[in-house]
């Protein structure tokens, strides 16, 4: 997990992404939808937001080329970092699905979440949270929370 401090036009924001080669870290887009990015540092290695591991500047930011900001389909970014992540202890790349999964209830997918988001309102976690799930498939999401992008 990679927590990255992006500055811009706004106060500077946190958010998260992962470590997926040995200088890319994958983040969503939406969050860079109205800023124009002046700087961003990825800190890896550390359970905490804002202390400890290791920190890099990036020197490119990409966002998916089809990236919709209205329906957030194709909501991926990649940071690329001036060094490399190689070495680092507690850093690897995630191993990215290849495949789309198989979900229906008699199939049901545990999968987790990490992140340092809000823990209260307007106050966020120090330290990495974790929250786990069951997947759910496109019709019964739909039927709980209305239409979502698919993509």
């Amino acid at each position: 997990m990679a927590s990255l401090h992006v500055f811009s036009q706004y106060d500077p924001y946190y958010w998260g992404g992962v470590v997926i080669t040995t200088s890319h870290v994958l983040t969503g887009a939406s969050s860079f939808n109205t800023m124009i990015v002046t700087a961003i540092t990825v800190r890896v290695g550390s359970t905490f937001r804002t202390s400890g591991g290791q920190v890099f500047n990036y020197t490119k930011l990409e966002i998916h080329d089809q990236h919709n900001s209205t329906t957030l389909a194709n909501d991926i970014a990649i940071v690329t970092i001036a060094g490399s992540f190689w070495g680092i202890p507690n850093v690897a790349p995630v191993r990215l699905q290849e495949y789309e999964l198989k979900i229906s209830e008699t199939n049901p997918v545990n999968c987790f979440v990490l992140g340092w988001g809000d823990v209260k309102s307007g106050q966020l976690a120090d330290s990495l949270q974790r929250s786990e799930y069951i997947l759910i498939n496109h019709q019964k999401c739909e039927a709980k929370w209305g239409p979502r992008p698919t993509s």
